[in-house]
């Protein structure tokens, strides 16, 4: 009885790291409840996948352009987009109120 209680122990345990790491939940539930805290370990150092990797890398590159464009505005002459800070239009020269 207590041999049944560790192997699904286990194997919820794989399974569940493995699908916070973008892997397959059950195939690696299943690996763990037959291989145990083998199957633990290995979905531990294995990481994340590829796939979850691309995706978070380009969550990253969303999160910084939209940073970097929160601190644009639009210039009231020649609509062109420049600094927040600035206080002359890089593209038309027209002078610009500073905003406070």
């Amino acid at each position: 009885m207590e041999i049944l209680v560790l192997m699904l122990l286990f194997a919820v345990l794989s399974g569940g790291a493995a699908s916070s790491y973008g892997r397959s939940g059950f195939l690696w539930f299943v690996l763990g409840f037959f291989t145990g805290p083998i199957a633990l370990l290995l979905v531990l150092m294995l990481g994340k996948s590829g796939a979850q990797r691309i995706i978070e890398e380009q969550r990253a590159q969303e999160a910084r352009t939209t940073k970097a464009a929160s601190k644009m505005k639009q210039c009231p002459a020649c609509f062109g987009e420049i600094d927040a800070r600035a206080t002359i239009c890089r593209h038309c020269r027209t002078p610009l109120e500073p905003e406070a």
